[in-house]
């Protein structure tokens, strides 16, 4: 019963603290920090700047098979200590609902926003946690919104 307990209480600690990271790397127009956990970004000047937000959501985990081409894959198990085989990778995907604090313009308003997060696993690894797709007001966050061409890094 107390594990039950503390499994629900701590449910979204991680999602929450990758998403702090990445919005606040997002709002310091960050591209090195970005590159190394997301493949979108939200422009601030554009999309506004996430302040205080709230889980709403989190998906149950969806598996299948990674290409081992795949950026996700590869930036997730980026390790320069250890080498990973990622030809057996799978990706893990979730989906994080939000209800967020945008300040844009002067102005905050409390908008919705979905978040997809994908981390590549192999026999032997788990990878960290990249942001792969946003969805702001029910519209998709363009992959180049820092300048960065999806799929590179700075």
């Amino acid at each position: 019963m107390l594990v039950a307990l503390l499994t629900v209480a701590c449910g979204g600690r991680a999602e929450e603290h990758l998403l702090r990271g990445y919005f606040d790397a997002c709002a310091a127009a960050d591209d090195v920090a970005l590159a190394n956990v997301a493949l979108v970004t939200l422009d601030p000047k554009r999309d506004g700047a996430v302040g205080h937000f709230r889980l709403a959501g989190i998906s149950a985990p969806r598996r299948r098979p990674a290409s081992t081409s795949s950026h996700v894959t590869r930036l997730s198990l980026a390790d320069p200590l250890h080498s990973h085989d990622d030809t057996t990778a799978t990706l893990v995907s979730r989906t994080v609902t939000l209800r967020a604090q945008v300040h844009r313009a002067g102005t905050v308003a409390e908008r919705p926003i979905e978040v997809t997060i994908e981390r590549a696993e192999t026999g032997g690894a788990v990878g960290r946690w990249i942001v792969v797709r946003l969805v702001l007001d029910g519209r998709i966050v363009p992959a180049a919104s820092s300048g960065r061409q999806s799929g590179t890094a700075p």
